[in-house]
Parts: structure tokens; C-alpha cells; sequence
């Protein structure tokens, strides 16, 4: 799950072996999504059924659920953690490292 309400999901790849916690990540997740700003709220369409001719619109409030699993080969996987994020609260971006700051919370 990533959006609270989504039953949908990404995954990265699995680091093998990392006694230390460590692991390297360089992927890019796409997550189809509007946001309304005015509503702080994100919109997303879709069919309910494959033979439906016409979108639903259903609406959610803006959480990133990132979750953390450890993978085991011959027992179930085990839960290790979840961080959920208001994607609300995220400080704008800066245009340059000379304009980035604390003004920008």
C-alpha cells in the first residue's frame, strides 16, 4: 500500500546479506495520482470493474505509507517497519542551494 485507501503497491529491489542495516537505493517509483490543493486532497480515477464503461473518482487524504520487510527464504517475511508521510507537510522545494533554508518551513 502507498496512499491510505489503495490496496496497490511498489517494491524495490532486496539487499542480501546486510548484517548492519545497510542497503543502497536508487529507484524512481511513479505513483499516478491528482492532488486538489484547495481540498488538500488527492483524487484518483479509475474503473470499478473492467466491463465498466465509466471512471470512478474516489478521494484520499495525501499519506505516503512506506513500509519495511525483510526477506527471508524459507519462513514468512517479517514486518520491520512503516513510516507514514502528510505529503501536506513536506517543505517546497528549492531553486537553488543558495536559497535553501530554514524559511522555507
Amino acid at each position: 500500500r502507498w496512499l491510505d485507501g489503495i490496496d496497490d503497491f511498489q517494491r524495490t529491489d532486496v539487499h542480501f546479506r546486510s548484517l548492519d542495516g545497510t542497503g543502497n537505493f536508487n529507484w524512481r517509483f511513479i505513483f499516478p495520482f491528482s492532488y486538489v490543493p484547495a481540498e488538500k486532497i488527492v483524487v484518483m480515477k479509475k474503473k470499478r470493474h473492467i466491463w465498466s464503461l465509466d471512471t470512478t473518482e474516489e478521494r484520499f487524504p495525501p499519506r505516503l505509507i512506506i513500509q519495511i520487510w525483510d526477506n527471508d527464504i524459507f519462513s514468512p517475511d517479517d514486518f520491520l517497519g512503516q513510516l507514514e508521510l502528510n505529503l501536506d507537510r513536506i517543505p517546497k522545494e528549492a531553486k537553488s542551494a543558495r536559497s535553501c533554508g530554514l524559511n522555507q518551513l
